[in-house]
């Protein structure tokens, strides 16, 4: 099987991606998940 085409999502338009969400079950807190994300894992 070769590769035909490759897309990318520069924009998030066609795939949408939330980092918060990884970690929703593990952070049930959204204040304190939001702050994670800012501040620990970016």
């Amino acid at each position: 099987m070769t590769v035909k085409a490759v897309v990318w999502d520069i924009g998030r338009v066609l795939v949408e991606f939330d980092l918060a969400r990884i970690y929703r079950e593990s952070i049930p807190d959204a204040e304190e998940r939001a702050r994670f994300v800012a501040e620990v894992v970016t």
